[in-house]
C-alpha cells in the first residue's frame, strides 16, 4: 500500500514538472527621466527714462535799431554829384520829388528808358526839360505785361514836343531797364516805375551814382 502511495506521488510530481512553465513578464523598457516644464522667468522691463527734450531756446531780444530820418530829395542829389559813391533811396520814402529833382536839374541831357510809365508830373517834367534845350530822349516798353497801353498814352502825350522818343528793340521779350542818366554824369538805377504805387505804397529801392565807369554802362 505504500508502495502505491508513493508511486502515485511521484507520477504526480512529474505530472507537475512537465506543465508548462509560468510566463515571466517582459522586462519594461525604462522611460525617459520625466522633465519638469520649462518655466519662463518673467523679467521685470527695464523702465527707459523718455530722452529729454532739449530745452527751449529763449531768442534774445533783438536791439532796437536807431530810427533814420530819409534825407530829402535835395540832399540825396547834392550828396549824388559830391561823392564818388553809391547813394541808395527807398520807397515810397523818397517819393517821387527825387525823381523830379534830377530832372529840373539837368542842364544838358536827360536818357530815361522806362518798363511802366503812368506818372504826368514826370512826364510834364520832361517835357519842361526838352523846352528849356535839354536833350531829352526817351525809350519805353511798348507793351508792359498788364499795363493796358498806359505807355502809348505817354507817347501820345510827347508827341509834338522836343523829345526824342522811341519803343525799346524787339530783340527782347520785355525791356524792364528803369534807368536814368543826367547830363552824362550821374545814373539813377531804380527797381521802380514811374508809377503812382511805385511812389506811394510800393517797397522800392535806387541807386544813384556819379562813377564815370557805371554811368558809362547805362548810357
Amino acid at each position: 500500500m505504500r508502495i502505491r502511495i508513493l508511486l502515485f506521488a511521484l507520477l504526480l510530481i512529474a505530472l507537475i514538472g512537465c506543465s508548462a512553465p509560468t510566463p515571466i513578464p517582459p522586462t519594461a523598457t525604462p522611460l525617459p527621466p520625466t522633465r519638469a516644464p520649462a518655466i519662463a522667468t518673467i523679467v521685470p522691463a527695464t523702465s527707459v527714462p523718455p530722452t529729454a527734450l532739449p530745452a527751449t531756446r529763449v531768442p534774445p531780444t533783438p536791439t532796437a535799431l536807431p530810427t533814420l530820418t530819409p534825407l530829402s530829395a535835395d540832399q540825396l542829389w547834392q550828396r549824388a554829384q559830391t561823392c564818388n559813391c553809391l547813394v541808395v533811396y527807398t520807397m515810397p520814402e523818397a517819393g517821387s520829388n527825387i525823381i523830379l529833382k534830377a530832372i529840373e536839374s539837368a542842364k544838358k541831357s536827360i536818357r530815361f528808358k522806362m518798363y511802366l510809365f503812368t506818372r504826368d508830373d514826370i512826364q510834364n517834367a520832361l517835357i519842361a526839360a526838352a523846352k528849356r534845350g535839354v536833350d531829352v530822349r526817351v525809350l519805353m516798353e511798348l507793351n508792359p505785361f498788364g499795363s493796358g497801353g498806359t505807355n502809348v498814352d505817354i507817347f501820345n502825350a510827347m508827341k509834338g514836343t522836343p523829345i526824342k522818343f522811341r519803343w525799346a528793340s524787339y530783340d527782347f521779350r520785355f525791356t524792364h531797364e528803369k534807368s536814368m542818366v543826367l547830363d552824362d554824369q550821374v545814373a539813377f538805377i531804380m527797381t521802380h516805375n514811374i508809377t503812382a504805387s511805385s511812389f506811394n505804397t510800393n517797397r522800392e529801392y535806387g541807386v544813384l551814382t556819379a562813377r564815370a565807369e557805371v554811368v558809362s554802362e547805362i548810357v
